[in-house]
């Protein structure tokens, strides 16, 4: 091969890395817009993001919170896709409302199950009963009633000693506390004329004796709170007459208090029983105002606006997470 030859084949070699070289720059070119493309459609993404909260809540610190892929703009500084950005956080913002308003109606209907009075106050005068104690609640047909019988042996006018007075059995051998209640398979009061209360005993207070029938009255409202063994029930009662009903005023409060074997699980669906049921039954007491039970919609609702900003958090930490 001579020189003129080889000269032609060395510019033949030398073109042919020349067009090598300039593809080769041409892709990094090209895989270099490609990358600033991508950190432009991020940028324009965040933007968007930022300028359609900003619009919507006047430029507080939720622009965080809230993200929007738009078209040719999917991906992201990680090279991760973002086209369901959204879509997994509102999935699981939506999981999470979802059980949150559960819980919400749940502790609702648990609330229901309190005594009237769950803070107790002595209050006077005041009949104490513990002798032979028995609640009994029988269901059927969907209602039940519920019936407590005891024995009342004190009464006490005030906090002292002194003001306290035994109460006997009447001339008959009579001396006992009754009272009989409906309600429904929730446990809730029912109105009903079968609703009565009766105490029976004779008492000397100040030299003055009464005997007979001590007081009467109908229940107005019953209140219960499932503790295990240790279970209570209470009821307002309206006093209607009696001996004592000058001294215990126009309303009573009973709280009741069984001590054994009681079979009661929180459920009016079924027939139970307890033993040893001690009460007491205190005068001079203002009724507790009723308060409308919530309808479904309403606690939905207060849930919803409860758990909002709650949800926003979440919404706001998910998205750093994808990001």
């Amino acid at each position: 091969m001579n020189y003129s030859d080889r000269l032609t084949r060395s510019d033949e070699a030398l073109a042919e890395t020349r067009y090598g070289t300039a593809e080769t720059c041409g892709r990094a070119q090209k895989s270099a817009g490609l990358g600033g493309k991508a950190r432009m459609a991020t940028e324009q993404t965040r933007t968007e993001k930022s300028a359609i909260v900003f619009s919507v809540f006047g430029g507080r610190y939720l622009a965080e919170s809230k993200s929007r892929v738009i078209p040719g703009a999917n991906v992201s500084r990680h090279g991760l896709i973002k086209d369901d950005h959204e879509g997994r956080i509102m999935h699981r913002m939506r999981t999470s409302f979802i059980c949150s308003l559960i819980a919400v109606t749940s502790a609702f209907s648990a609330a229901r199950a309190d005594l009237i009075q769950p803070v107790l106050e002595r209050t006077y005068p005041d009949i104490a009963a513990d002798v032979n104690g028995v609640v009994q609640y029988n269901y059927s047909n969907g209602s039940g009633t519920f019936t407590m019988r005891n024995t009342p042996f004190l009464l006490a006018t005030g906090p002292d000693s002194a003001q306290e007075f035994t109460i006997l059995p009447t001339s008959d051998g009579v001396r006992r506390q009754s009272l009989s209640v409906a309600l429904d398979s929730n446990g809730k009061f029912v109105d009903n004329a079968s609703n009565t209360y009766e105490l029976y005993g004779t008492t000397t207070v100040a030299g003055q004796t009464f005997s007979g029938l001590l007081l009467q009255g109908k229940p107005t409202n019953f209140g219960y709170q499932d503790n295990g063994a240790f279970d209570m029930f209470d009821l307002e009662i309206n006093l209607t007459g009696g001996a004592l009903a000058d001294a215990f005023g126009d309303n009573a409060y009973m709280l009741i208090r069984p001590e054994l074997q009681s079979s009661f699980t929180g459920d009016f669906t079924s027939t139970f029983s307890a033993q040893k049921a001690t009460s007491n039954t205190r005068g001079s007491y203002t009724p507790v105002p009723p308060v409308p039970e919530p309808a479904t919609w309403m606690i939905l609702i207060g849930g919803g606006a409860g758990l909002a900003m709650f949800n926003r958090r979440r919404l706001r930490v998910a998205a750093r997470e994808i990001d």
